[in-house]
């Protein structure tokens, strides 16, 4: 056959050992890259999903809030290697995670403002205008200040004015209904605290979003006897709206209520009154008991044409804040007690909303991400 013969026939199956080897080492490697792409897009999902929970427990149970405040929490589970959660000064917190999967490690730095669902800008806001304040008693209290759940004052914490309002007029109606020795209105500004503000906000807007959380429906006028709604282990967002064209819901006894109370109408009460959480009052509310609220009373005078809030009681101890508008109405703020506190508190407000399931939205500030060694 020849020598060119002999060397073709001898050298096909070199030639092919040599292809084969090369396909066999090219498929080796095309299978190590699509593991090592496998394992990166995993570690990076994990990563991803650890992030998302952060925020999510966050916002609906606080499961890494202690008294307010953030707790550092380091976790080992699943494809977790550690898992960082911390509160800034300025309102923001950081989440940082490691996350494995394979040989493949990914991290993940983030940062996200918090903002609640309420913006209060006092402990006591006005959104309309023309107000008729009326402070009667031995001793009111209004206390724009940051306070604790154990309503003690937060050092370093927001100061804000003790009541707001839209007009100057307004403002010196507050000032001289407060001018008695025993009225203190404490907070940012000049003393009295009394601020006019013009982003003061519409309870209305809050109200709106709130009446998506609703658990249980009442049409109901009058209450007699005392009345709990919710349990502070089991708390309830109760809806209540008297049937027909009388907008009235009255109390004659006393009321216990861990959650949400929503009042769609005007509400009126001669026994004592309390709730862990969120009041809201789509009407004028009036009331003849001691009152204690911690978290937020919001309240839209939607249907009643004169008082807007009043308070005759023993004593009236609220914390958080308290945000009044009066649809166009007449609106009076009147106070009657032997001893009354109106304390902010973003701890109780934002605790309240949690309860509730308000949750904040989370405005992310930083993001950071790559595979890590």
């Amino acid at each position: 056959m020849g020598k060119l013969s002999i060397i073709l026939i001898t050298g096909f199956p070199i030639m092919t050992g040599i292809i084969v080897k090369n396909n066999t080492e090219k498929t080796h490697a095309s299978m190590i890259n699509m593991l090592t792409y496998y394992e990166d897009v995993m570690a990076r999902n994990i990563a991803y999903s650890a992030a998302e929970e952060a925020l999510m427990e966050l916002s609906v149970d606080g499961k890494y809030r202690t008294d307010g405040n953030w707790v550092i929490t380091q976790r080992q589970i699943g494809g977790i290697d550690s898992f960082h959660v911390a509160e800034n000064a300025a309102g923001s917190i950081d989440v940082d995670v490691r996350s494995r999967y394979g040989n493949s490690h990914y991290l993940i730095r983030s940062q996200f403002l918090i903002q609640d669902a309420i913006e209060p800008t006092s402990a006591l806001g006005f959104h309309d205008q023309n107000i008729e304040f009326g402070f009667s008693g031995n001793s009111i209290v209004i206390d724009g200040r940051d306070h604790d759940l154990n309503k003690q004052v937060i050092a370093g914490g927001d100061v804000l004015p003790a009541i707001t309002v839209a007009t100057q007029s307004d403002a010196n109606e507050a000032i001289n209904e407060s001018s008695d020795s025993d009225h203190h209105l404490i907070g940012a500004g000049a003393s009295p605290s009394v601020v006019v503000r013009n982003d003061i906000t519409n309870p209305k807007d809050i109200i709106d979003d709130l009446e998506e959380h609703i658990d249980v429906s009442i049409t109901q006028t009058s209450f007699s006897g005392n009345q709990t709604f919710g349990t502070s282990a089991d708390p309830q967002n109760t809806y209540i709206k008297p049937s027909g064209s009388n907008k009235n819901v009255s109390f004659s006894g006393d009321v216990t209520a861990h959650g949400m109370l929503f009042i769609d109408g005007n509400l009126s009460t001669s026994g004592n009154f309390t709730v862990n959480g969120i009041l809201v009052v789509k009407g004028s509310a009036e009331f003849s008991g001691d009152l204690t609220v911690n978290g937020a009373i919001l309240v839209w005078q939607q249907y009643n044409e004169e008082h807007t809030f009043s308070v005759s009681a023993n004593n009236i101890d609220i914390l958080g804040a308290v945000l009044i508008s009066g649809a166009g109405r007449e609106k009076e703020f009147d106070i009657s007690s032997n001893q009354c506190r109106i304390r902010y508190s973003s701890e109780a407000i934002s605790n309240a909303f949690s309860i509730v399931g308000a949750a904040p939205d989370f405005v992310q500030l930083k993001w950071f991400e790559q595979k890590s060694l």
